[in-house]
């Protein structure tokens, strides 16, 4: 047991590795990269005199284009429009939160896992009569809450959020 709590948690050192990687190591934070197939949510400035119409307050859609000085965007309607930056407030990028199955997945590993550390910790070095060993303890506890864990990550909300990026590290891959 011992050697899988270990392996645990080398696996979680390397995920969090990777994950400070990703985000650009020494050299600085790393872009957000979206494409035009990307939604994303603009806040733009309530200024009537300098705003129109569509594009005043939150507005959601697809940016086309990114200049040094403007953001072309397609707006749900279809409409292209180009937005100054100075007038955006903020930018929102949407998460994609997965399935429920994925949900589902990743709370039967955790059942699994959590299942067979109780069971184990539960679990007795000389068993007698009505007592498990700690094998047996871990084998019962995986079994357990593993379905139960997998019907809370089905429970799950699936769908998007909006996440707030700041539009200096937004770069556009027009190539997909």
């Amino acid at each position: 047991m011992r050697a899988a709590l270990s392996l645990f948690v080398t696996a979680l050192v390397v995920v969090k590795a990777s994950i400070c990687a990703a985000q650009g190591g020494a050299g600085g934070p790393a872009p957000i990269v979206i494409t035009p197939a990307d939604k994303v949510r603009i806040q733009t400035t309530y200024d009537p005199s300098r705003v129109p119409l569509p594009l005043r307050g939150q507005f959601v859609a697809s940016v086309v284009g990114m200049g040094p000085h403007t953001v072309t965007v397609v707006l749900n309607n279809g409409q292209p429009a180009v937005v100054h930056r100075e007038l955006i407030v903020g930018i929102q990028t949407s998460v994609d939160h997965g399935s429920r199955s994925k949900h589902a997945l990743i709370g039967a590993g955790i059942g699994l896992m959590a299942g067979a550390i109780i069971g184990f910790a539960g679990g007795s070095d000389d068993p007698d009569f009505m007592e498990f060993s700690r094998a047996e303890g871990a084998a019962i506890g995986a079994v357990l809450f593993t379905p139960i864990c997998a019907l809370i990550g089905t429970a799950l909300p699936a769908g998007q959020e909006w996440e707030e990026v700041p539009l200096d590290r937004v770069e556009l891959n027009s190539h997909d």
